[in-house]
C-alpha cells in the first residue's frame, strides 16, 4: 500500500503543471531606415538589459509586479516609457520604433529642437 501511494504521488508530481511560471518580456525592433545605425538602449526596472540594434530583438524574464521599460539613446535627449503590472505566467510583447517627431525637430532646429520636443529617438508600444 505504501509503495502504491508513493508511485501515485510521484506520478502526480510529474504530470501536474506547476503554478509558478516565469513572466517574460519580448522586445522587437523592426528594421527601419530612420536611425538605422543607432542602438536603442533598453532599461527594465532601472537596469540596462540590452542595446537593441536595428532589426534586433530581446527576450528576458521579469518578476511579478510593477515593471517599467525605458528606451533611450545617448544621441538625443528624451525617452520613451512603458509601464505595466506583470502577472505570473504571462508574456508581454513590445515594439520599439523610430519616432518621426524627433527627426522633424532635429532637422528644423538641431539638438535644441530635439531637446524641446523631448520624446527621444524611439517609441515603445505594447503589442
Amino acid at each position: 500500500m505504501i509503495r502504491f501511494a508513493s508511485v501515485l504521488l510521484f506520478a502526480l508530481c510529474v504530470v501536474a503543471p506547476t503554478q509558478a511560471t516565469a513572466q517574460s518580456i519580448q522586445i522587437t525592433r523592426p528594421s527601419a531606415y530612420i536611425y538605422a545605425l543607432s542602438d536603442a538602449y533598453i532599461d527594465v526596472n532601472g537596469t540596462r538589459v540590452t542595446n537593441l540594434a536595428n532589426g534586433g530583438s530581446y527576450k528576458g524574464s521579469v518578476k511579478a509586479g510593477p515593471v517599467t521599460i525605458v528606451v533611450t539613446n545617448w544621441q538625443s535627449p528624451g525617452r520613451s516609457v512603458a509601464s505595466f503590472r506583470a502577472a505570473p505566467g504571462k508574456t508581454y510583447r513590445f515594439t520599439v520604433t523610430p519616432r518621426g517627431e524627433s527627426v522633424v525637430a532635429g532637422l528644423a532646429l538641431g539638438l535644441i529642437g530635439t531637446a524641446i520636443e523631448g520624446g527621444g529617438m524611439f517609441a515603445i508600444t505594447r503589442n
